[in-house]
């Protein structure tokens, strides 16, 4: 079962429908089951009852008046028990009832803050990108580390220029691992769209993904820290890039 985490509304939701679907089939079937052993103890006492209805007929004449009231009480009680009983049946069937109409309550409150507390398709994005001051940190750590001189490595020996080479052996050994697109990670049959900040984390998204239905007609992006350091990005370098700002897969 998926811990309950309160800050995480998806696992809390899963764990409230967990809860009913262990709690509500278990106290409905121990009331069948009581309600099941009622019945035949009712069908057992209106059986005495017929019997003991038919032996004082049979021999209402031959029985003291004494006798003949000692019976009816008898009778009485018997019709008692079974009254007693239905009684309990109908509790039952309330109990279950109110425990169902509780859980019902319950979910709806439950259901309420799940949407509320739900994060947006723009949220994730957010959560997803990397933080554009980090971005930019990391920008500027990348270009400045590709800045050449003719210095040597003071641990390595190695050249400026010999170092750029396998910073380029790196980068083409990188390229050759194949991407993955969207927050998802998935392949999917969807359309895409892609965000115009050209160093997003995951530049294509499923149209599913982010609640997308249309294509937008300007630049898009899918979380404001790409919009902040956005730039437009080189069509060449982007699988299938077109003039419409989505793909199929």
């Amino acid at each position: 079962m998926t811990s309950d985490n309160p800050n995480d509304p998806v696992a809390h939701i899963i764990n409230v429908f967990a809860t009913i679907n262990n709690e509500i089939p278990a106290k409905t079937k121990s009331a069948l089951l009581e309600i099941e052993r009622l019945d035949r103890e009712v069908i057992r006492l209106k059986e005495t009852v017929r019997q003991k209805q038919i032996n004082y007929m049979a021999n209402h004449d031959r029985l003291t008046g004494e006798q003949r009231m000692r019976a009816f009480i008898a009778l009485q009680e018997e019709i008692q028990k079974i009254a007693d009983l239905s009684d309990k049946k109908v509790e039952i069937v309330s109990d279950v009832k109110e425990s169902v109409n509780a859980v019902y309550e319950n979910l709806l409150i439950e259901e309420k803050n799940f949407i509320e507390n739900i994060p947006t398709a723009a949220e994730i994005a957010e959560m997803s990108c990397p933080n554009s001051h980090r971005k930019k940190a990391s920008d500027g750590e990348s270009e400045g580390s590709e800045e050449e001189d003719d210095g040597v490595d003071a641990e390595t020996g190695d050249t400026a220029m010999q170092n750029g080479r396998k910073r380029r052996k790196m980068k083409k050994k990188d390229a050759d691992v194949p991407k993955s697109y969207c927050w998802c990670q998935l392949e999917k049959n969807d359309q895409m769209v892609c965000c115009e900040n050209e160093s997003c984390q995951y530049e294509w998204f499923h149209f599913s993904c982010i609640g997308m239905s249309v294509a937008p007609s300007g630049d898009w992006f899918c979380c404001d820290g790409c919009r902040s350091v956005g730039k437009p990005a080189k069509t060449s370098d982007k699988p299938g890039r077109k003039s419409l700002k989505r793909k199929k897969v």
